[in-house]
């Protein structure tokens, strides 16, 4: 009974999609947002582009998300937005910068 859809949440109109997708199967009452974006290696090493990737997945996508949930949730009057994550956002290692 799920949906699947396949969605580049850093890309404004591909979230939109996805709503749309949603909306057609009915209400929104939850959304989830765990996508992330990862590049590994020590800071001074990083490829700028490839954390730039994973910031735009991983803020911009779930401000995305967030804002086209949100749409829904304010006017059906109720329902929850989650946004999760990895244990290494809690706990560092090495070459994780």
């Amino acid at each position: 009974g799920a949906l699947a859809v396949e969605t580049d949440v850093a890309d404004a109109a591909s979230v939109a999609r996805l709503f749309e997708a949603a909306d057609k199967a009915g209400p929104l009452a939850l959304a989830v947002f765990n996508a992330s974006g990862r590049t590994r290696g020590p800071i001074a090493e990083l490829d700028p582009d490839a954390v730039k990737q994973a910031l735009l997945v991983g803020a911009y996508g779930g401000f995305l998300v967030g804002q086209q949930a949100a749409r829904r949730l304010l006017a059906r009057g109720s329902g929850s937005i989650l946004f999760t994550g990895a244990t290494a956002s809690l706990k560092g290692f090495s070459g994780s910068a």
